[in-house]
């Protein structure tokens, strides 16, 4: 079973990013199947194609027991087993929808983090990384991310963008109109700062 920890940083005097650990989303497993009571699966991470990772994951009625090892501050690697209680709500138009409860604090989460043990962000103290940008950095941010998820480049300007294929028209629609709001927001920042910079250059100019 692949070690997990070697790729998370260890600081002293900083919050971790939840981008800079290895996450374990309740969508992927239910995708894959890795939620049937019974069923043993296995789940790997790979960073720029490098594997990094891996678990073994075992469900029964109400939870699922992780098992991998883990790799600590001072570099020993432990075997770890870890049950992770599974919870569900009912969904408006039918259906249920699954969730993560957190072992340290009880709380429904769709997403947990690999500290030690798998963890949600506020029991690990997590922050995102878009919480310590300026504004016009996370918009910019934002804009990069929706333009991957229509399936392009993210540096592509929306306006050359076709619609990817099998995606829904109104899905489509909506991405492209939040898309567009982005990047005018970006636009308008970076205005802003050119604006700023015009006018700190023309008063040092009469200065002199």
């Amino acid at each position: 079973m692949g070690g997990l920890g070697s790729g998370n940083r260890w600081r002293s005097g900083a919050r971790q990013k939840c981008e800079d650990l290895l996450d374990l989303r309740i969508s992927a497993l239910r995708k894959n199947g890795l939620l049937e009571p019974g069923r043993r699966g296995n789940l790997e991470w790979t960073v720029n194609g490098r594997f990094v990772g891996s678990i073994g994951t075992f469900a029964d009625e109400g939870s699922l027991e992780l098992t991998y090892r883990h790799q600590g501050p001072s570099q020993e690697w432990r075997d770890v087993r870890d049950l992770i209680a599974l919870d569900f709500t009912e969904q408006h138009f039918g259906g249920q929808r699954r969730w993560f409860i957190c072992p340290s604090c009880d709380r429904r989460c769709a997403v947990l983090y690999a500290g030690e043990k798998f963890r949600c962000r506020l029991c690990l103290d997590l922050t995102y990384r878009s919480q310590s940008e300026d504004p016009r950095s996370r918009s910019l941010s934002k804009a990069r991310k929706l333009r991957q998820r229509l399936g392009v480049s993210a540096n592509m300007p929306l306006h050359l963008l076709d619609k990817p294929t099998g995606m829904h028209w109104r899905t489509y629609s909506r991405l492209y109109e939040k898309g567009l709001t982005l990047e005018q927001a970006t636009l308008r920042a970076f205005a802003e700062i050119a604006d700023k910079l015009r006018a700190v250059s023309r008063t040092t100019s009469v200065r002199r």
